[in-house]
């Protein structure tokens, strides 16, 4: 923050800077504006006053996630593998996970130290057209599903069930209409056609790169018709989830030739952004709103 005085002491203009980057803008805890203030007027003031209490706030030292740097503090990230060496990095790059370490005793360790904050999800980058469940099917007739950007869905109680040390497979339904909107799906001498996506989890501690799986089951091996595709997402991204469902899982493409392709987040209904996610899913499949942007 920056501070300078105009013209004659009542007058403080007030100004901060972040950058217009990703991160910058629905990541980071970052503040920008330009206020002119005028402490002669008592609402200039308590303005002035809200505002130099969040920065203080920004700058306390007793928040459960402002940690003093110290040996322990650097053992135990280098354990978890959220920090390395400079030899051992590249710069610029991103700060994602690509794997845990075997080391530590990981997740519980590190939340500890840094409690869970809600991540917050960037906007859709665009409106989807006005369609109605009875228009469903226009999707795949004007390849909406495969330009789309963004693809939301509800989460059920049996989808938030499947969690670590639970009995089952850590999978989700997906729409048949909403299938194009992945990469195609192919026979590789698996059983069934399927195709692995790598993509980027958001977590209360950073980003993974983590694993999905998307595949087609026709049939049982008795020959019951099953007919569904099925997108396994793992327990890390389910043990984001509530138990009871309801929270919405946003999975978003990024730009083009990006490594991951994709970014998910698991979207809380605490989480302020929820009701504009949710606004969104217009259609209805198995009981779960979803939709595509």
């Amino acid at each position: 923050m920056a501070s300078s005085s105009t013209r004659q002491p009542f007058y403080r203009t007030l100004r901060t800077r972040s950058n217009l980057t990703r991160e910058g803008l629905y990541r980071n805890i970052e503040v920008a504006c330009a206020i002119h203030l005028d402490f002669r007027e008592g609402e200039d003031l308590r303005v002035f006053q809200r505002y130099d209490a969040l920065m203080q706030e920004m700058l306390d030292a007793s928040h459960p996630n402002i940690q003093p740097i110290s040996p322990h503090l650097l053992n135990v990230l280098a354990r978890n593998g959220l920090i390395q060496r400079e030899s051992g990095t590249t710069e610029p790059g991103p700060a994602i996970i690509r794997r845990r370490t075997a080391q530590g005793t990981g997740r519980e360790e590190i939340e500890k130290l840094f409690p869970r904050l809600h991540v917050p999800v960037p906007p859709p980058g665009s409106i989807p057209s006005a369609a109605t469940p009875s228009g469903v099917r226009e999707l795949l007739g004007t390849n909406q599903a495969h330009l789309a950007t963004t693809f939301i869905m509800q989460l059920s109680p049996f989808d938030s069930s499947h969690r670590t040390g639970v009995v089952g497979t850590p999978e989700v339904l997906i729409p048949h209409h909403a299938v194009p909107f992945f990469p195609s799906l192919s026979r590789t001498g698996r059983e069934y056609p399927d195709v692995y996506v790598d993509v980027v989890l958001n977590t209360p501690t950073g980003q993974e790169v983590r694993k999905y799986r998307l595949w087609y089951y026709e049939k049982r091996k008795t020959g019951t018709p099953i007919n569904e595709y099925r997108l396994r997402v793992g327990h890390e991204t389910i043990d984001l989830s509530t138990i009871g469902g309801g929270d919405l899982l946003v999975i978003s493409k990024l730009p083009e030739d990006s490594q991951p392709a994709f970014e998910v987040t698991v979207l809380s209904r605490s989480d302020r952004m929820y009701s504009v996610f949710q606004s969104l899913c217009k259609f209805d499949s198995q009981g779960k709103k979803w939709g595509l942007t």
